[in-house]
């Protein structure tokens, strides 16, 4: 049950809406509340595997998951915006500030190589005046348009469609995301091309937009590898797009324009573009430094500046002959269902807990059972209760259990002692009789403790206090949480039947602290 609690967590727009799933398709109440504490600490766990990985990477250690490479690979990057509030400043929102997450679609592919260019001419989307507009308005590079943008398709009779040549056929996706800065989701991304293997095709791309950082992460991380480094055409288009509306004030001329400079980017014909480009920007003239984005002699400039500095990435007719895709759409679509999740104008979130659910929906968009992987490893445990506060008072926490329990008991070295599997039953008594306070689930521990007048902070979770077994002679506190699952057993399960085990987590460990302060005192 917690394992679909997480991934509904992961998919719905928000966890009200979770909660809201899961209460009316599996009749499972989950307050929302608690929904994200328990997601965002599962997407916590889950980094930190992927950090550990990192590491290896970044060591030579990591090995790879795939024993045979892709024909042919791709790696795409973008980035999303998330909203986030200040840290430790109670409820509501304080300093609330977008950020840009970073985003990397790892995809193996069964393309073939051909001899030829495979498609020569533009699809012909790009040659439709209302199909061209939209696309290019849909990249949102610029600000408004120079012309033609809110173009809507003329209504009339559906033309058939045109039969397509084969794409680049995806055969596994897996996603990167996260809230990091550059340098950190580089090795992020790295650490994932070879755990998956596509640094060992023999055809790979890196497919992106003209952003900086990311042909920063290409040349740092997959050149070395043999990557080629595609300039995304859609981006392309829209830049040609609006200077054509920029230099050419007639409509009719604007399109001509556009379709010649679109054909020659297709055809990678860089030279007469370029050449084209300048004699614009030069008819125009120098924008002033406080040009308006939508100033022509702008939206010229810019363009030029964008074909020049991505010319060695526009070999587009290479890059069709070799099975490789020209367009990062998968990555758009996948930053598209990420923001549906973490993205809204009424979403604010901690970093951290931002960064863990990242995390939590790229395992799910990932195609490679990777949530299925991390969900069969063993999970670690929560914080101690109280971790340097019962030091803090005085008090020298002993953890006590039978010698099944020296594990657990070791994996809480950095609240107490460990005792665990190490006394006799009297043994275990005399250490409770001297012990100032003791803390025990409903156990026989509690009930030892009870008998030699040791104040107790008893935690019930599964069983509850009317059935009987509880301190009735020492000083004590018990704590429990009222559910509707409450109790499910009379003697207390090691497993919880809805999978969710509230009745304890629901408990935080300051409670408890709190509690025990009140008993010493």
């Amino acid at each position: 049950m917690l394992e679909k609690a997480v991934r509904q967590a992961a998919k719905a727009p928000s966890f009200k809406e979770a909660s809201e799933d899961l209460q009316a398709l599996a009749e499972v109440s989950i307050s929302a509340t608690h929904l994200q504490r328990v997601s965002e600490r599962v997407g916590r766990e889950w980094a930190q595997a992927r950090d550990q990985e990192v590491a290896a990477f970044r060591e030579q250690r990591l090995v790879c998951a795939y024993a045979a490479a892709p024909p042919a690979a791709a790696v795409m990057l973008d980035g999303g915006r998330v909203q986030t509030r200040a840290e430790e400043s109670g409820r509501g929102v304080q300093d609330p500030k977008w950020r840009e997450t970073k985003v990397a679609c790892c995809l193996s592919l069964a393309s073939p190589e051909q001899a030829a260019d495979p498609q020569p001419e533009p699809p012909r989307k790009f040659l439709d005046p209302a199909r061209a507009a939209a696309l290019a308005a849909g990249v949102k590079t610029r600000g408004r348009p120079a012309w033609g943008r809110t173009a809507q398709p003329a209504a009339g009779k559906r033309r058939k469609p045109k039969r397509r040549r084969p794409a680049s056929k995806k055969r596994v996706r897996t996603v990167v995301a996260s809230l990091a800065d550059s340098d950190t989701f580089g090795w992020q991304m790295a650490a994932e091309v070879q755990r998956r293997g596509l640094d060992r095709a023999r055809r790979k791309a890196c497919v992106c937009d003209g952003q900086h950082y990311n042909w920063t992460l290409f040349a740092l991380h997959l050149l070395p590898w043999g990557f080629i480094g595609i300039l995304d055409f859609v981006h392309l288009l829209a830049y040609l797009y609006d200077a054509a509306g920029a230099w050419k004030k007639d409509r009719r001329a604007a399109w001509k324009q556009y379709v010649q400079w679109l054909r020659w980017a297709w055809s990678g014909q860089g030279k007469p573009l370029l050449a084209s480009l300048r004699r614009a920007t030069a008819q125009l003239g120098k924008p002033p430094p406080d040009a308006a984005d939508e100033d022509p002699r702008r939206v010229l400039r810019d363009t030029l500046t964008y074909v020049q500095n991505n010319r060695a990435r526009m070999d587009y007719p290479r890059y069709r002959r070799l099975g490789l895709p020209t367009s990062s759409a998968p990555v758009e679509s996948t930053i598209k269902l990420i923001n549906r999740r973490l993205k809204g104008s009424e979403k604010f979130w901690l970093s951290g807990g931002a960064e863990a659910m990242l995390h939590v929906r790229a395992a799910y968009l990932s195609e490679d059972d990777r949530a299925s992987t991390y969900w069969s490893r063993p999970r670690p445990y929560a914080r101690a209760a109280g971790t340097g506060r019962l030091r803090a008072t005085g008090l020298r926490p002993v953890v006590i259990g039978g010698p099944q329990d020296r594990g657990l008991a070791q994996s809480l070295a950095e609240v107490g002692d460990s005792a665990a599997g190490e006394f006799s039953l009297q043994e275990t008594g005399a250490l409770l009789a001297a012990a100032r306070v003791c803390v025990s689930g409903d156990t026989g521990v509690m009930h030892m403790a009870t008998g030699v007048g040791t104040p107790v902070v008893a935690l019930f979770g599964p069983t509850v206090e009317r059935f009987g077994f509880f301190p009735y002679r020492a000083p004590a506190t018990v704590l429990e949480r009222w559910l509707d699952c409450r109790p499910c057993s009379a003697m207390g399960t090691s497993r919880c039947p809805l999978g969710h085990h509230r009745c304890l987590v629901d408990i935080p460990p300051e409670e408890v602290a709190t509690a025990v302060d009140r008993l010493v005192a």
